[in-house]
């Protein structure tokens, strides 16, 4: 059973655009497609999510999210601001190989997520022992898990009810 691409795949991404803005999600309103698993009708999922939102100080975040991604596993972040924009992970790149052949030019990338972030993970499992070492408190509580989770819910229910909903 899954809880819906929503809450398996965007909540990161929640949790990330809840923490670049500095404000919670006023509202949502999302769409989804099954038209490369169509197969994935019979169980109630989507493989493409996508979810436009506003936040209580205006902001405004798009969501996309995919089950099909053959090019590798591809995640990638993008700010756009008034005097300019960030661009995070846009290539989900394996290395800095680039193959070039009768093919045509190649550059192997991540297939999996332990692969893709790796040293996120080693980042997060030793912050996290540092904080119990030194009974620091944590920069991540669980009311941010909540509230991304709400948040989730949230989009999955406009997705079914096909309106927006308030949070």
């Amino acid at each position: 059973a899954s809880g819906g691409i929503f809450l398996d795949m965007s909540i990161h991404d929640i949790d990330l655009i809840r923490w670049f803005t500095q404000s919670e999600f006023k509202s949502v309103y999302a769409l989804g497609h099954n038209i490369a698993a169509p197969e994935l009708n019979a169980c109630q999922e989507l493989e493409t999510g996508a979810c436009l939102a506003e936040l209580n100080n205006g902001v405004i975040a798009y969501i996309l999210a995919g089950r099909n991604a053959h090019h590798g596993y591809h995640v990638e972040t993008e700010l756009i601001g008034t005097k300019g924009m960030i661009r995070i992970g846009n290539a989900p790149e394996k290395n800095l190989v680039t193959l070039y052949d009768a093919n045509g030019v190649v550059r192997p990338t991540s297939t999996h997520f332990p692969e893709r972030f790796k040293a996120a993970f080693v980042n997060e499992l030793r912050a996290f022992i540092d904080a119990i070492k030194t009974r620091a408190p944590a920069s991540v509580t669980g009311i941010d898990g909540l509230k991304s989770t709400e948040v989730a819910i949230a989009m999955q229910q406009a997705y079914e009810t096909k309106s927006i909903i308030q949070l």
